[in-house]
């Protein structure tokens, strides 16, 4: 796992955190589990979290 981050994703955490659907969540994230990530991947979701927010602040 060098170079790689492990994280847990939960959209219905996400969900119940932020005014957004968790369908939507899903929909941008993937669904809920462990994801090991390298640096393009973490790039990648941090983009996709960038559009979440983007949605929940409309």
């Amino acid at each position: 796992m060098d170079g790689k981050v492990r994280l847990w994703v939960s959209t219905h955490a996400i969900a119940e955190f932020y005014p957004v659907r968790q369908q939507t969540v899903t929909s941008l994230l993937g669904f809920d589990g462990w994801r090991e990530m390298d640096k393009a991947q973490i790039e990648e979701f941090v983009a996709s979290l960038n559009r979440l927010f983007e949605e929940a602040s409309v």
